[in-house]
Order: C-alpha cells, then sequence, then structure tokens
C-alpha cells in the first residue's frame, strides 16, 4: 500500500452498511468512499484533518444518510456522483429514505459530475479512477484507487446482486459485473458495500463476479 495514504473500513451502526476512510497524516486531509454514520467517521479522524471529497457508489439510503452532517462539519467537501446520483440525493423518495424515520434530501452545490473513466485527483500524485457499473442502480459507481477497488453494492462477494429495487436492471448486471472482474487482480482489495473486504484472489474465484459476460451494450443503456 502506499505510504501517503491509509484505507479503513467504517461498519456503519444502522443498515449494516459500509463506508471507506482515505486519510493521508502528512497533508492532514481525508477521502470517504460513501457515508454513513457521521459520528463514527468524524470519530476515527484526528483532529485538524480535512474530509476534502465524498465518492458515491450510488445513492441509496444507507449509503448517504450521513451526508448532511458531513458538508455541515466540512463544507469544501466535493461530492462524487453521476447525473443519476445527483436526481437521488434531490429526492428522498428515488434515494429510499422516505420510507425511514429520517429522510435525506440534499442539494448544495458542491456535486461533482463524473463519467465513466473519468479520473478524480485526491493527494498528491493520487487519482480516483472511475467506473460506471449499474445494474443494482442507475447510479451506480465503482471507484479504483491503485489496489483499492470499491464497489459499492455493484458486487458484494459471494452475494447475488439486488435488482429488485427501483432503476435495478439484470440486463445489464452481467456487463457491469466484467468491467469489475477487468479491474482485479491477485493483489487487489475489493471493498464492498457491504461485508468484508477480500483480496481479490479471492475475488477471481467467486462464481458472482466469473461469468462469461460481454460489455459492449453496458454503456448504451
Amino acid at each position: 500500500m502506499p505510504a501517503e495514504y491509509k484505507v479503513e473500513q467504517i461498519r456503519n451502526r444502522s443498515f449494516t452498511s459500509n463506508c471507506y476512510l482515505i486519510t493521508n497524516d502528512t497533508l492532514r486531509r481525508a477521502c470517504l468512499i460513501d457515508i454513513g454514520d457521521f459520528e463514527c467517521v468524524a470519530a476515527k479522524l484526528s483532529y485538524n484533518f480535512e474530509i476534502s471529497d465524498l465518492f458515491l457508489t450510488h445513492y441509496h439510503y444507507d449509503h448517504i444518510w450521513g451526508i448532511n452532517e458531513l458538508v455541515d462539519k466540512y463544507p469544501n467537501c466535493r461530492i462524487i456522483t453521476n447525473e443519476h446520483g445527483l436526481e437521488g440525493l434531490r429526492s428522498a423518495k428515488i434515494n429510499l429514505s422516505f420510507y425511514h424515520e429520517s429522510p435525506v434530501y440534499y442539494n448544495r452545490g458542491n456535486v461533482s459530475l463524473v463519467d465513466h473513466n473519468s479520473e478524480v485527483s485526491i493527494f498528491n500524485n493520487c487519482s480516483v479512477k472511475v467506473h460506471y457499473t449499474p445494474g443494482h442502480n442507475p447510479s451506480c459507481l465503482t471507484y479504483k484507487l491503485d489496489s483499492y477497488i470499491f464497489t459499492g453494492d455493484a458486487y458484494i462477494p459471494g452475494i447475488k446482486v439486488v435488482t429488485k429495487l427501483k432503476g435495478g436492471d439484470n440486463r445489464i448486471i452481467s456487463d457491469s459485473l466484467q468491467i469489475i472482474r477487468n479491474l482485479v487482480s491477485e493483489e487487489s482489495y475489493i471493498c464492498p458495500g457491504h461485508g468484508d473486504i477480500i483480496r481479490g484472489e479471492n475475488a477471481l474465484n467467486d462464481p458472482v463476479l466469473v461469468q462469461k459476460t460481454g460489455i459492449k451494450n453496458l454503456l448504451k443503456a
């Protein structure tokens, strides 16, 4: 793992979802992959750290529910998502939080929209590569930072991708899984939206990920 940053998994106290904290001690800066319980994130940060970026894997409630608290504390934090993600952030019904006790609605101006194959610079000489991996949800993005692959709910090891929620599309799941499969090496760390981090060598033997697919139609969907 490169010396300039470290990655830590945070399990949220509700919904069993994960978020990931990426920190650079020298710059006193941090990034997040998804945001659940903000108190859990704040407890992990040392004094005088700044969270500069929040990368959303998709807009479902269990992956965004601490977003307003985060930006209240760090108003310069960029929110990284795509056009579908922006739509979900602006609607509690779309992001499904309407059906919970604390609906989430986010409509601030610090959202940065990305596309498939975009790159987002974070720390010195570090950039996050963006891959569009819909199927579970049209806002699904997978992020790659060196050997770390953050898949959200587009790929949870050992679990068939859920497509029954609104926006799910089982016709393109296999194409998205192939995109993720092409990112994985034996040395990779797969960081899913739920469950444990696994090594690439294990993911490459996971029947959920390893299947015959083609990607020619995915980006037309």
